[in-house]
């Protein structure tokens, strides 16, 4: 075996190559079957000198592509907005048995905006032939999504999450917010005559708080009266409640798990990488 042979198996070994490429698992199984010439081991270097590149600059910490199952343990997702790269028998998606939340990070251009649209897209369809719609709440600091009220008519509201809230309902003096939160939401459901859209409605001003305190300190800023109360309109026919999408640079992989149970998938990120093609 020569010394170029030895590199590029080397390679394909330190950074999972084979896991990653069909083009790399056909190379080794070329390899065990016959003897390799230095000038095809070095033709077959230049191939993967990108894939050996894109591990040094973003290794993935799993050495291999989730599977399926890994993913999606209880079955298919119902709303699917795109496919793994590395392995296009992985759809990527939202699986609805619970209310859920998704947090979306990623390298500016890297197509957060353009998945959250595909996303929207395959929620609309859902929506026509499904009797528990299901609500997509965005945090827009761009105004990518502002046109779709225009595009979906008067059952998509844009909420202008920074500039229109203002603080109000806040948290008594020596109250804590989980307790009052729990308290704001017994009073809009027993008004209301939705008590069992309690939990929902919890969950909805905990997304508001977080939102509005990317760095939370003492003094919490909470949404105001009337955000509440046209959330409260959908209350009976919600069963996704929310989705937030950060930047990367505010979002840290375990942060919204801890904080609202959320569903996370983080695209373009060291800690559990996963290529959508949309």
């Amino acid at each position: 075996m020569g010394p170029v042979l030895q590199y590029v198996l080397e390679l394909i070994r330190r950074y999972h190559l084979d896991d990653r490429s069909g083009e790399v698992r056909n190379f080794l199984r070329f390899a065990e079957r016959r003897p390799v010439s230095e000038s095809i081991a070095r033709a077959f270097l230049y191939r993967i000198q990108d894939l050996v590149t894109e591990q040094e600059r973003r290794p993935n910490l799993l050495h291999r592509m989730p599977a399926f199952e890994e993913i999606y343990p209880h079955g298919p997702p119902e709303i699917v907005i795109g496919k793994c790269s590395e392995n296009e028998d992985v759809p990527v998606g939202l699986s609805l048995a619970h209310a859920c939340h998704l947090a979306i990070g990623g390298t500016t251009g890297f197509g957060k905006t353009v998945g959250m649209r595909r996303l929207i897209y395959a929620v609309a369809k859902y929506n026509r032939n499904h009797d528990r719609p299901i609500i997509v709440i965005i945090l827009d600091r761009k105004l990518d999504y502002a046109d779709l009220p225009e595009i979906f008519g008067p059952g998509w509201v844009h909420y202008d999450a920074h500039g229109a809230l203002r603080i109000g309902l806040q948290t008594p003096l020596g109250v804590p917010p989980d307790v009052w939160i729990g308290q704001l939401a017994t009073i809009f459901c027993a008004r209301s005559g939705l008590i069992a859209s309690w939990a929902t409605m919890v969950n909805m001003i905990r997304w508001a708080i977080a939102v509005m305190n990317p760095k939370p300190d003492d003094r919490l800023l909470f949404p105001d009266f009337q955000l509440l109360l046209d959330l409260a309109e959908y209350l009976p026919n919600v069963y996704c409640t929310a989705t937030v999408v950060r930047p990367a640079s505010k979002l840290k992989p375990w942060e919204p798990a801890r904080a609202y149970g959320a569903t996370t998938l983080l695209v373009d990120s060291s800690e559990h990488r996963l290529t959508v093609n949309i």
